[in-house]
């Protein structure tokens, strides 16, 4: 359950004006990193995005790091932990896509809609304990 959230990072950069260029293929890049306290019952996710131009990063991007944390109840196999992997994207996803939106309006172009894409489960890694 998400307790909280928090966006941390929000930056854009655009050198070029999107209005004069046209169509830039855009690529997005994420990650998404879930640190559980000592207890297993509370984590802090960390969901990092960035939208770059394709053909040219240095053109235009936009970064935007959002922090979910999360009561999760007691997690104590990797499953239960891929679970709330999967969980902390699908709840954060929303806040990441409307804080890249709002970026991009507010910076003069059009809204830039990021894609939700099916986390596949299996490619989650589980940090083993130090």
């Amino acid at each position: 359950m998400l307790q909280t959230q928090k966006v941390v990072y929000p930056k854009i950069q655009s050198l070029i004006d999107i209005k004069d260029e046209g169509t830039i293929e855009i690529e997005n890049r994420f990650g998404l990193t879930v640190d559980f306290d000592e207890n297993k019952e509370n984590c802090l996710a960390t969901f990092n995005v960035s939208a770059v131009c394709k053909e040219h990063p240095d053109w235009f991007s936009v970064t935007v790091q959002v922090l979910g944390f999360f009561n999760c109840g007691k997690v104590q196999t990797d499953i239960d932990k891929k679970n709330v992997h999967a969980e902390a994207y699908d709840i954060l996803f929303p806040y990441m896509q409307s804080m890249i939106a709002e970026l991009t309006t507010k910076a003069g172009m059009p809204p830039l809609m990021l894609e939700k894409v099916n986390i596949d489960f299996s490619a989650i890694e589980i940090a083993k304990a130090k």
